[in-house]
């Protein structure tokens, strides 16, 4: 059996506000019934990566082109890079599964031509935790 972790999981979206806020509400209805200790939160387009050294536009500045690839257009106004951000404690396994859904939130059929219709990126990694037991 896997020992819990603490996982910092980092997913850029380029979508509009409300396409954002609707990945984030289909995240929570999977998510929550799984019963795993967690944060999960929207960063719109003005915040910073968590080291502060990137802006969201700077990491994720692949999206607008892969926009422009599916559409054969600049995207409308109404979209910008967002990022979902997932804190989690679980086994290296769960998170596995974790990773697979919440992409397949994003892209449900895998096999589909790329890119995808809400284009996204990312990634997660373990997180060091202070040792709090005095010693």
């Amino acid at each position: 059996m896997s020992s819990s972790r603490l996982f910092a999981v980092h997913l850029g979206i380029f979508s509009t506000e409300d396409d954002a806020g609707r990945v984030r509400e289909a995240c929570t209805r999977w998510l929550e019934p799984l019963g795993l200790s967690h944060e999960l939160s929207l960063i719109g387009p003005e915040e910073r990566t968590p080291a502060g050294e990137l802006t969201l536009a700077e990491r994720y500045e692949e999206l607008p082109d892969q926009w422009r690839a599916q559409y054969g257009e600049p995207a409308p106004a109404s979209h910008d890079i967002r990022e979902l951000r997932l804190r989690l404690r679980c086994s290296p396994d769960v998170l596995e599964d974790v990773w697979e859904r919440l992409t397949r939130t994003l892209c449900p059929d895998p096999e589909h031509a790329s890119p995808c219709p809400i284009p996204w990126s990312g990634g997660w990694r373990g997180e060091v935790e202070a040792d709090t037991d005095g010693r």
